[in-house]
């Protein structure tokens, strides 16, 4: 292991041993704005809320160029109730890999792109434009502070971006969206005992759900990366005594769609369809709530960046390499509303199927493998 290594992994544990489960983004931050000051790089804090502050460093060649953003979160999701084998929050090395919450999800992205950011400075003699590094809070919460860069204007004009989610350093192109709902049935609320003077809003709900399978079935389409819209119906809840009958139930579903599919028009026919047509084929209100909406992620495959970053990986790897797609979304839902549109590719160490699991873990390899693709990329991109 070289000595470029050993702090680069380092610098990783030291974030990983980091608790900023939904939250807490504030220190994460620090350490990476400590990092940047250490070889000269200027970077601000960016408040969002108590103790979680993004974070946005510049590197500027004072000349007129394009500009290069690097991003990635720097929350993580609770660590769940199973029994790990090592302390979450231990950053423990076992065989190779790295153990802990956010190694995959992202921590071990972020760490990489921030070192390759680095290096950037120290080895580049002259360049024309800017490269930029963003570390953003609550990704895990609905990627609201990526939201709030985009509301309040606080990113320049962009030109491209890396976001360093988990894809095994593989190419991601396309990513799913999300459009998460709630329908709600009332009744009239009773004594248990003498049901018939009230109206079970269970029951109603169980009337429906056969209704609303099919209207979601019927909107399932396909994409030969992404593979099929999904949705299920994940929560319930109605009723607040096993003595009482309920006057209210709801479910909530989460539904993925797909990148040729309009987001706007599937909320408003579904929207249409529980409010007016079911309520009118069975006689009770029907009520829809929007819960979350984040628009699906389709970087065009023939452009210039995403070109130059396939052959890159091509080079690097020895091999062919063909877009990867994902089913969660990322900040990069947000990114894209944008008023500067650019071309976002989502690609870091770690495995999307390890994300929010316990025991979850990066190779060390792949952490040092990232570092070195983000850094060729970024040479190639200002070459």
């Amino acid at each position: 292991m070289t000595k470029q290594n050993d702090e680069s992994l380092a610098l990783l544990l030291d974030v990983l041993k980091i608790d900023s489960v939904l939250g807490n983004e504030t220190k994460v931050a620090e350490v990476l704005k400590k990092y940047f000051a250490e070889y000269g790089i200027d970077s601000r804090l960016l408040n969002f809320d108590f103790n979680r502050d993004q974070l946005i460093a510049t590197i500027d060649s004072g000349r007129t160029g394009k500009t290069l953003a690097l991003c990635g979160h720097m929350d993580v999701v609770r660590t769940g109730t199973d029994t790990w084998l090592h302390p979450p929050f231990s950053a423990t090395i076992v065989d190779g890999r790295i153990y802990g919450r956010g190694t995959s999800d992202m921590k071990s992205g972020l760490i990489a792109m921030a070192i390759a950011f680095v290096r950037f400075a120290q080895e580049i003699d002259s360049f024309n434009g800017k490269l930029q590094f963003i570390a953003t809070v609550g990704e895990e919460s609905n990627s609201l502070g990526a939201a709030k860069l985009v509301s309040d204007g606080s990113l320049e004009k962009i030109d491209a971006m890396i976001i360093g989610e988990p894809t095994s350093n593989k190419l991601c192109l396309s990513h799913k969206g999300a459009l998460w709902f709630k329908v709600t049935t009332s009744g009239k609320i009773s004594h248990g005992s003498m049901p018939e003077l009230g109206i079970n809003a269970i029951e109603r709900m169980l009337e429906l759900i056969p209704k609303l399978k099919n209207l979601l079935n019927e909107m399932i389409e396909y994409d030969d990366i992404l593979g099929e819209t999904t949705w299920s119906i994940n929560r319930m809840e109605g009723g607040e005594s096993t003595n009482i009958v309920p006057d209210f139930c709801s479910v909530e579903v989460d539904m993925r769609i797909l990148p040729n599919q309009n987001i706007e028009h599937l909320r408003q026919k579904i929207k249409n369809a529980i409010e007016e047509d079911f309520a009118k084929e069975f006689g009770f209100a029907c009520k829809f709530d929007l819960i979350n909406e984040k628009p699906p992620l389709s970087t065009n495959e023939s452009d210039d960046f995403v070109e130059l970053t396939r052959s890159v990986l091509t080079d690097y790897t020895g091999m062919e390499t063909e877009p990867v797609g994902l089913s969660i979304y990322t900040d990069a839902s947000e990114l894209i509303k944008d008023k500067h549109q650019y071309p976002i590719i989502v690609m870091g160490p770690g495995e999307t199927k390890l994300a929010h699991t316990t025991n979850e873990s990066v190779l060390i390899k792949e952490f040092y493998d990232a570092i070195d693709i983000y850094s060729h990329v970024i040479n190639r991109y200002f070459n």
